[in-house]
This record gives C-alpha cells, structure tokens and sequence, in this order.
C-alpha cells in the first residue's frame, strides 16, 4: 500500500478509549517515500498531533489472506516519527496485528518500554521497518497502527507519517564469505534472527547459486563486505550486477 491512488482499503478505525472524533489518521501530502502521498496522524495545518485534549486513534488493513503461503513472511512499512518522550513512556506508537478478524490484537512493534515487543524507534526522516510475522503464514490477517497520545499535555510534536506498507513472503539471506568471518558477524546473525527468526538462509559469495538468490522469490539479502569479505562482496557483484539489478527492479 502506497496510498498513491487512495486509502488502499485501509480504514480509520476509533481507540475504544477515546471518542472517535479524535482520530487524527488520515491521507496527507505533507510527506512520504512513496511520491506524493502516505498515511499521516497529525494536524495537516499545524503538523502536530495538539488538539487540545487527548486523542488516538488506529490505521487498520482490510483482511489479507495468508493461506497457502509458506514462512517467511515479513511485514514491512516506512515510516517517520516524532513524539514526546520518543514514544517511550508517553504517546506511544505501535504495529498490532490479528488473525480473528480484529477480535484481539497481539503487538508487534512499538514504541512504548512496557511492553514485550520489538522496540520501534523515532525517526526524524524516513526509516523502514521489517518485521518478522512468519508465525501467521496461512491465517486471515489484519494489520493496525495505533497511536495514543495518552493525554492532553505535550502534543506539539509531528506525530507519525507511514508509508509504503507491504507483506510479502520469500527466502531471506544472510551471504558472507568463506574465507574470513566478518567483524561483527555475530550482531549481523543476532539481528537476522531479531527481524526474521529462524527463517533465513546462512550462505556464501563462494558457493551460492546467484540464479537462485536473485530469483523470484528471494524477497531480502543482507550482504556482508565488511574486513576481508569486502574483496569476495565485490566480485560477486561484479560478476552478477545484471541479475542483481534486475531483481532490486522486480522488488528485490
């Protein structure tokens, strides 16, 4: 969804916690990765979410039907973010996701420290998020962003802008060389696992088929050149820029 043509069926769905007069999501121009438009909750003349009282509000998906599809599957959004407190304590913003048709919703990512999610952080600029959701695969899905300001007090802040919101499922690669372990290979495995669980592929520059990475349904390729990799990263690119580019022009 890149709400270029419109809302893309997504909705504007009330916090049952406050009156739903004060859902501030709406389609807006202001800015976006996508060309001209995203998702936006905030005051489109004062671009802050101070209305004088507390408001909240959810962007909710239509229902998105994962049968059939195998894991991986990853939810991936753009987004930019500004709150008090970054979110943290207050005015949090969170990714819910449901597979009983919204009757109860389970937190994905947000920005609030209570809960036991991965942590979304405040962006100034457009950042992009992906986050694993392979546990679904074959469910009726449905996604919301949800936003709270919590109360009255320090609302002058941009809010949150998304964009650019897609699921897709697909093979998902870490490739380093064989030659050296690169610096840092841990924190690069730990965060695989962060984003992707356990479905992702451990490969190497030496012996990866490059018709099989590029393929259809590679949809992420994390590429480590850092040390001694830097020189096996280069001549695998070298020697299959053309599939390389012809998958990032697919969606890659």
């Amino acid at each position: 969804a890149d709400f270029e043509s419109g809302d893309d069926g997504f909705t504007y769905v009330a916090d049952p916690d406050v009156a739903s007069t004060n859902n501030l999501w709406h389609r807006s121009s202001i800015k976006s990765v996508s060309p001209s438009h995203s998702m936006y909750y905030g005051l489109e003349g004062s671009t802050n979410y101070n209305t004088g009282a507390r408001n909240a509000g959810n962007l909710q998906s239509p229902t998105i039907s994962l049968a059939g599809v195998p894991p991986p599957v990853v939810l991936s959004f753009s987004y930019a973010l500004q709150s008090e407190g970054g979110g943290v304590t207050w005015d949090p913003a969170t990714v819910q996701i449901s597979a009983n048709g919204g009757s109860s919703w389970t937190t994905l990512i947000t920005t609030s420290n209570a809960a036991s999610a991965a942590l979304l952080t405040p962006a100034v600029n457009f950042a992009k998020r992906v986050v694993d959701i392979s546990a679904y695969a074959g469910s009726n899905i449905m996604v919301r962003f949800n936003f709270d300001t919590l109360d009255a007090d320090a609302n002058s802040y941009q809010g949150w802008f998304v964009d650019e919101v897609v699921i897709a499922a697909g093979k998902v690669a870490y490739v380093r060389s064989t030659n050296s372990i690169p610096w840092g290979h841990a924190d690069n495995e730990w965060a695989m696992t962060r984003v992707f669980g356990t479905n992702w592929q451990d490969l190497r520059y030496e012996t990866v088929d490059p018709v099989s990475l590029f393929g259809g349904n590679t949809r992420f390729i994390f590429m480590d050149g850092s040390d001694e990799n830097a020189l096996e990263m280069g001549a695998f690119l070298t020697n299959n820029m053309v599939a390389m580019s012809n998958w990032v022009a697919a969606g890659g």
